[in-house]
C-alpha cells in the first residue's frame, strides 16, 4: 500500500513502491503520518464520539478538492490515528462544521453571532495553527467555536482582527470594533514597506494572536488598510522589534543610543500600558523607537532606560541623599513622580529612575519631596532641610 507521505511545495503526495506520486485527499494524508503508530483508542471527528449530524455538509482546506463530512468521518474510522494526537485535535477542532456539539461557552468569530459572510477567505498567518494547512474563514470560525471564550486571548484577538475581513458585519455596522476607514492600500509592518530582518522572532502580546514577526507582516497586509487606527497601533508597536529600518529622528530607550542590555527583563511599571502584560525591554524598545527624539513621549520614556540596563547620567540625581532606599519600601508608590514618568512608579523603580536623572533636574527635586515615602531621612518628611510630621 502506500508508501510515505511527503510536502511538496505545499501539496501533499503520496508514493506507491512501483507508481509515481500523486495528488490525494487532505485528510488521507494527514492521517498516513500517523497510521505506523500503535493506537489504543480511535479517532473520530466529534470530540465526544457521538455521530456527525452533517454528513452532507462539504470541508474545504485550501489546494484541496472538497470532502463531505461523512467521508471525513470514515476516512478517520478506516486509518484508526489515535486520538491524543495533534492531527485529530485538528481534525476535531473543526467538528461544528460536521454538526458536532460545541461548548456552551463557546467563541464566535463573529463578535454579533452571525456565520461569517466569505468563508472561503484564506488566513494563511494561521497556517502554523492548523499544522501547516492554510485555514479559510470559514474554518477559523469552526476552530474558535471549539474554544472556551474565556481559555485565552485567541478568541477576543480573532474577533478584533478578522471579523471585518471574514465578512461578521456586511449587513450592519461594525459596532463591536471603531476602526478608522481604511485606506486601499495594504498595511505595511515597516515604516519603508522593507520586509522586516528578523520575520522568526516572536511575538507575546495581549490581544495580538500572530506568533511571529512573518506571521503579523502577512496578517497586517492583508486585514487592515494602511493608515488606520489598529495599523498605526501594530506596526509602531512592532516595527522596530522585528528588525524594521526606523527614521533617523527614531527615539531610542537608551540616551547614548546603545542597546538595551538585559532585553529580555520585564518592565514591571508598564504592565498596565500594555494591557496587562509585563513587557520585554525589546518590545519597550520597539515601542519607544517609534517615537520623535524630541518628544516628550521619548523624554519620559528614556527615564526608565536603567530598568533595561542602560548606562546612568555621570551626575543623576540620589533620592535618598546617598542613602539606599529599605528594601521595606520597594512596593510603595511615589505619586509625585507619576506626572513626570507617565506611570505612577514604586519606590524599587524609583532606584533606577533616579539613574536616568540629572541631580538638578526639577523632577529628581520633586522626587525628594517624596522621598520620605521610599524611607528616607527614616521616613520622616523633610521641607527646606526641617523635619516635619504629617497632620
Amino acid at each position: 500500500p502506500f508508501h510515505f507521505c511527503i510536502n511538496f511545495n505545499r501539496i501533499y503526495h503520496c508514493t506507491f513502491l512501483t507508481m509515481r506520486p500523486f495528488k490525494i485527499s487532505w485528510i488521507i494524508c494527514l492521517s498516513l503520518a500517523l497510521i505506523v503508530d500503535p493506537v489504543s483508542s480511535q479517532c473520530t471527528v466529534c470530540a465526544d464520539g457521538s455521530q456527525i449530524s452533517l454528513p452532507d455538509k462539504m470541508l474545504t482546506v485550501p489546494g484541496y478538492p472538497p470532502q463531505s463530512c461523512s467521508f471525513v468521518d470514515a476516512s478517520l474510522m478506516f486509518l484508526l490515528p489515535n486520538e491524543t494526537s495533534p492531527e485529530c485535535g485538528m481534525v476535531q477542532s473543526l467538528g461544528s462544521i460536521c454538526g458536532c456539539s460545541v461548548p456552551e461557552d463557546s467563541c464566535s468569530l463573529c463578535p454579533n453571532g452571525n456565520t461569517v459572510k466569505r468563508p472561503e477567505n484564506e488566513l494563511p498567518f494561521l497556517a502554523d495553527l492548523f499544522l501547516g494547512f492554510v485555514p479559510t474563514c470559514e474554518l477559523a470560525q469552526a476552530y474558535l467555536l471549539s474554544t472556551s471564550k474565556s481559555e485565552d486571548d485567541l478568541c477576543s484577538s480573532s474577533q478584533i482582527y478578522m471579523s471585518d475581513y471574514c465578512g461578521c458585519n456586511e449587513e450592519e455596522d461594525n459596532v463591536f470594533l471603531e476602526f478608522d476607514e481604511p485606506s486601499e492600500e495594504p498595511c505595511l509592518l515597516c515604516p519603508d514597506g522593507a520586509s522586516p530582518s528578523l520575520p522568526s522572532s516572536t511575538i507575546d502580546a495581549p490581544n495580538v494572536p500572530f506568533q511571529t514577526c512573518n506571521q503579523l507582516e502577512q496578517a497586517l497586509a492583508l486585514l487592515l488598510g494602511q493608515g488606520s487606527e489598529q495599523c498605526s497601533l501594530l506596526s509602531s508597536t512592532f516595527a522596530y522589534y522585528c528588525g524594521c529600518n526606523m527614521p533617523d529622528t527614531s527615539c531610542s530607550l537608551c540616551r547614548d543610543g546603545s542597546p538595551a542590555v538585559w532585553p529580555e527583563r520585564t518592565v514591571a511599571v508598564l504592565r498596565e500600558s500594555f494591557g496587562g502584560l509585563e513587557p520585554t525591554c525589546s518590545l519597550v524598545e520597539s515601542v519607544v523607537a517609534s517615537y520623535d527624539v524630541a518628544s516628550d513621549d521619548c523624554a519620559n520614556a528614556q527615564l526608565l532606560g536603567s530598568m533595561c540596563g542602560c548606562p546612568a547620567r555621570e551626575r543623576h540625581c540620589q533620592i535618598c541623599d546617598g542613602e539606599s532606599i529599605p528594601l521595606s519600601f520597594y512596593d510603595t508608590p511615589i505619586p509625585q513622580m507619576e506626572p513626570f514618568v507617565g506611570v505612577l512608579p514604586t519606590c524599587e523603580d524609583a532606584t533606577y529612575i533616579q539613574l536616568q536623572l540629572d541631580r538638578d533636574d526639577i523632577v529628581c527635586h520633586g522626587a525628594k519631596f517624596g522621598s520620605h515615602l521610599c524611607g528616607c531621612n527614616d521616613g520622616v518628611y523633610s521641607y527646606l532641610d526641617a523635619d516635619t510630621t504629617p497632620k
